[in-house]
């Protein structure tokens, strides 16, 4: 049985609280520009007012993670952390323009492969592995 929105807002409620009271970690909702939904700078979450309530609970679970990791971890912290705008957002997913191959791919059934191999007169051939 799926929650009903009202389920959504008291555990989002719920949860926010206990991370204020707890660790001291306020949780706001703010104005963030699509596609971004929320940003933390380990000590507040953001969360993004066009959000719905499921997925703010998630948010807050999710990039209250992130803030344990930051302050437990400097290296983790400064992986975190970016100077100016995001480096990378979720549009971001051309295959070879903004994904690297994934090394190497001998597997018959990519069609590369399977090309290269038939070009070499049945000699396993190697081609990269270009993610989809």
């Amino acid at each position: 049985m799926r929650a009903s929105i009202t389920e959504f807002q008291d555990a989002c409620g719920a949860v926010t609280k206990h991370l204020h009271v707890r660790y001291g970690v306020a949780v706001e909702v703010a104005s963030i520009k699509p596609p971004l939904k929320g940003d933390l700078d380990g000590s507040r979450i953001l969360v993004a007012d066009h959000n719905t309530d499921e997925e703010r609970l998630f948010l807050v679970a999710h990039l209250f993670g992130h803030t344990v990791q930051w302050n437990i971890s400097a290296e983790l912290r400064r992986l975190g952390m970016t100077m100016g705008p995001p480096a990378a957002n979720i549009m971001d997913f051309a295959p070879m323009t903004n994904i690297p191959t994934f090394g190497m791919c001998m597997s018959p059934a990519n069609p590369m492969v399977a090309a290269a191999t038939a070009a070499a007169l049945g000699v396993l051939t190697p081609m990269p592995c270009i993610p989809v």
